[in-house]
């Protein structure tokens, strides 16, 4: 009896560990694509834009 009840009792905190790790996602994801829509690079891109332009210095 015990095991199922401890079972039981685990499962809110699985759920609710879902439910942040889904809206977290969610809500990077919509910020990434706020930035591209208003023509702003994101943030994983700005090392990229560096790494195309840094062949100019050398």
């Amino acid at each position: 009896m015990e095991k199922s009840k401890d079972i039981v009792n685990g499962f809110p905190g699985v759920f609710s560990l879902f439910l942040f790790i889904s809206f977290s996602f969610y809500y990077f994801y919509r910020d990434l694509c706020i930035n591209m829509n208003n023509h702003q690079n994101a943030i994983f891109h700005q090392l990229d834009n560096f790494m195309k332009h840094s062949h100019y210095i050398s």
